[in-house]
């Protein structure tokens, strides 16, 4: 069994020396029964629930007491629980097994397509997107882009799967380092050209542009806020570099 440790939970796979843990179609002669015993073992646990899964968007909760390896006590393809001492699982082919741990608080999620197309939405500074202006996948780890990303998640299942709005926000995020603040918008690339446009490095104020092709890419500062924000209607336009160039001489 792979385990992986976490500060208040711990996530675990079986793997196929586990045991057989299908219920219908099992191919092999050991007994469910003492599968399950032994992952509950492996586990250091009292209890497993899994739900009974559709391919749907339903959560099992789990709040009563309970023991043993439980199967389809109800349907549902996440389940989550605070109990102490019980497991929360899933069984999954070809589906995503989707972890999550917060406080005292843990959830398995069964993520196949179906229930994805069903308006099962994701957001959080881990969390991944494919950005409209780009087509590139995206994931801005900060905290800044996991509010944004839950108030656009919120909306969309608000407004349904047809009147849904493409999540692409201004991506943006600052570090203080000592006296100086480090803070940048947009999501530039590594192949991206950097242009200083005023200040430098040595002096502890500066601007550059990020030159993407002959978009603007992005735009990074040392201690200079205001100037900042001045290109983000730019990059929410998808301003030329041309443009970002005359803004940062006017």
């Amino acid at each position: 069994m792979l385990r992986y440790e976490f500060d208040s939970f711990t996530v675990a796979f079986s793997e196929r020396g586990d045991g057989d843990l299908r219920v219908s179609k099992r191919a092999a002669p050991e007994p469910l029964e003492q599968v399950q015993a032994r992952v509950l073992d492996l586990l250091g646990v009292d209890a497993v629930a899994v739900p009974r899964q559709v391919h749907g968007t339903a959560v099992m909760t789990v709040s009563g007491p309970l023991r043993g390896y439980t199967v389809g006590a109800r349907e549902g393809d996440a389940v989550v629980t605070s109990l102490p001492r019980v497991a929360v699982a899933v069984h999954v082919g070809d589906c995503l097994p989707i972890a999550v741990g917060a406080g005292d608080r843990v959830a398995m999620i069964h993520g196949g397509w179906r229930g994805l197309a069903d308006g099962v939405v994701a957001a959080g500074d881990v969390a991944n997107w494919v950005r409209p202006r780009t087509g590139r996948p995206a994931r801005v780890e900060h905290w800044t882009n996991a509010a944004e990303g839950g108030a656009a998640s919120a909306r969309n299942l608000v407004a349904g799967s047809a009147h849904a709005v493409p999540y692409d926000p201004v991506p943006f995020f600052w570090s203080d380092q000592y006296s100086t603040k480090i803070q940048m918008i947009g999501l530039p690339s590594a192949e991206d050209e950097v242009v200083v446009v005023s200040g430098s490095g040595s002096e502890g104020k500066m601007v550059a542009l990020y030159r993407s092709g002959d978009r603007l890419g992005g735009v990074i500062t040392l201690s200079q806020p205001a100037k900042l924000m001045g290109y983000r209607p730019l990059l929410a336009a998808g301003a030329s570099f041309d443009e970002a160039l005359a803004h940062s001489r006017g």
